[in-house]
């Protein structure tokens, strides 16, 4: 996929910049440099991106640059970005290391665990331009409008809730309110960091929207910590996100009556939590917060599939890797454990046929003592 700016940041700022080689998107009529606070802090969680090699991080700069419109005043009036936009570390005024703080505390700020949902949408708006500068001025003009619109929002909605004005969105308010008056909301874009910018974002993005709402139904489930083997496949997760957002999980299946009773893939007790010096440890034995019907219904109302796929084998054993792909399983019932779908499935007491030899009857009542000793035994773990 092609980069808006593939340069490094020596070729960007030395050559592409100061030779004014590269199109760059125009400011909205009556933008003025606001004030930009460095990132100070570290992103503890993020990482560096590097989807595209060593140097995305720029890339991914470049892009937010010219979203706050950073891009056109360091290009066309660096004056007005070091004397007005730029934080100064000297009181008195720009200092010469000015633009080497503010580069610096931008590529620290871009290790925001947002970082990749930033760069692949700007990736895809540039490609869905097919290179006309036109088209990309109108979609970032967009995508602007849109992030005032959510972050007024998101301001609206925090007083409803709390009385108080936001801690983030006050400070912003503040410094535009000087600058645009009244129109203060219309130049939010201008003040944005990498982690609000991502927020909004993985919002404003349909497929990151889905995204984070299955990993927030994933997040709901009681899921063990350790990886299995299932069947042929190993070291994997009981659940997963596919490439469409839709949640897959390992189940076992049982055929009975013309119906196929699943249940998670699970060991048969497991713990979650710390183990630290005040442990929080929490004993389970099904993954699901309440029943599954509950949880599978909300995932629905979010548009999000949920697909099993469904192992066989020895019922007594939670040995996954001894079990084989179900094939054409028809009618399915998620229960909520193993325990359960044993209980539903398990033979009713055997009662001796009319011509039945009580030799034969005796060793039926035996296997069905063994197995329905086995079924007490998981539901008392349980």
């Amino acid at each position: 996929m092609a980069i808006r700016y593939p340069y490094t940041h020596t070729e960007f700022i030395s050559t592409k910049i100061e030779h004014k080689e590269i199109p760059i998107a125009p400011n909205p009529a009556g933008t003025k440099p606001v004030p930009y606070k460095n990132y100070l802090g570290n992103h503890y969680v993020g990482t560096k991106i590097t989807l595209d090699g060593y140097y995305t991080p720029f890339y991914l700069i470049w892009y937010v640059w010219e979203f706050l419109g950073h891009l056109h005043y360091i290009t066309y009036d660096f004056n007005s970005f070091i004397t007005n936009i730029a934080a100064h570390e000297n009181p008195d005024g720009p200092n010469k290391n000015d633009f080497t703080n503010y580069l610096s505390s931008m590529i620290k700020d871009s290790n925001t665990v947002y970082n990749k949902h930033i760069y692949i949408h700007f990736q895809f708006m540039w490609e869905s331009c097919n290179g006309d500068e036109e088209m990309w001025n109108t979609k970032l003009a967009e995508l602007r409008k849109a992030f005032n619109t959510y972050i007024q929002k998101r301001m609206t909605d925090y007083e409803d809730r709390t009385g108080d004005v936001h801690s983030v969105f006050g400070q912003w308010k503040t410094i535009l309110e000087p600058i645009y008056g009244d129109n203060w909301g219309s130049y939010l874009w201008q003040c944005t960091n990498f982690d609000e910018l991502g927020h909004f974002i993985s919002e404003h993005n349909e497929f990151f929207r889905q995204n984070e709402d299955a990993k927030g139904m994933v997040c709901k489930l009681n899921l063990p910590e350790e990886k299995q083997h299932f069947g042929k496949c190993r070291n994997q997760q009981l659940v997963n996100i596919d490439e469409h957002n839709n949640i897959v999980i390992w189940g076992v299946g049982v055929k009975h009556n013309n119906n196929t009773y699943v249940y998670p893939a699970t060991p048969d007790v497991w713990l979650t939590g710390s183990r630290a010096i005040l442990p929080s440890m929490k004993r389970h034995t099904s993954i699901f917060p309440n029943d599954p019907t509950s949880w599978i219904d909300e995932c629905k109302s979010k548009d999000i599939k949920v697909t099993f796929v469904l192992l066989e084998g020895d019922l007594t054993s939670s040995n996954y890797e001894n079990y084989t792909l179900m094939e054409n399983p028809q009618n399915i019932i998620v229960t909520k454990n193993k325990g359960e779908t044993m209980l539903i499935t398990s033979p009713a007491k055997p009662v001796c046929g009319k011509n039945e030899s009580l030799s034969d009857f005796t060793d039926r009542s035996l296997v069905w003592a063994a197995n329905a000793h086995r079924m007490l035994q998981q539901i008392a773990i349980e």
